[in-house]
């Protein structure tokens, strides 16, 4: 079960958080990943001092304004990356998915549009330690270790690169994913 609270422009569900007894309210973590719902046309994002965010659209359009550094205007599957101290301002209905990390941990968020029977390999390199995989829309499987996952809609999948250096994902019937990426330093 997932974690969802309230904030001022509307909801937050936590999907991921690590360490595993790490606290959002109290900003005591190293990663979390989380879904939040944009519901008001005009909204300030909650400031995060010490936290790095990366924020994809996955449904609808906004535009973000970070005073005294940059705009943009996101749509499905474009990313922003930028610090929870910065004042953000956003107009715009959305669902996002986020990526909001601390210390040394570096991570990289992109989306993904798979077609029907597509298939991808997905290979760790040097510097990656983890790879997280969320389905948006459809299902996947994925194929590790010659063991066969299925993923539907709403899944978090989370595979370390100590136990794996690649792994395939396929698509039946079409799928959108967000892909996630750490590393330390």
């Amino acid at each position: 079960m997932h974690n969802t609270s309230k904030w001022s422009g509307g909801s937050t569900t936590e999907l991921f958080i690590s360490p595993e007894n790490g606290n959002y309210a109290s900003l005591d973590f190293e990663l979390r990943i989380s879904l939040a719902k944009v519901e008001v046309k005009k909204s300030i994002f909650t400031p995060l001092i010490g936290v790095e965010r990366k924020l994809m659209v996955i449904d609808g359009q906004i535009n973000l304004s970070h005073e005294n550094h940059h705009s943009s205007a996101l749509k499905k599957f474009d990313v922003d990356s930028f610090k929870g101290t910065w004042n953000t301002n956003c107009i715009g209905n959305s669902t996002n998915f986020n990526v909001m990390s601390k210390g040394a941990l570096k991570t990289l968020l992109y989306g993904v549009k798979m077609r029907p029977k597509d298939k991808i390999d997905i290979r760790f390199e040097e510097k990656w330690k983890t790879v997280f995989i969320y389905v948006i829309q459809g299902k996947l499987e994925i194929e590790i270790k010659q063991k066969t996952i299925a993923l539907e809609r709403g899944s978090l999948f989370q595979i370390n690169r100590s136990l794996e250096s690649f792994f395939n994902i396929n698509s039946k019937n079409g799928c959108e994913i967000a892909v996630t990426k750490t590393s330390l330093g």
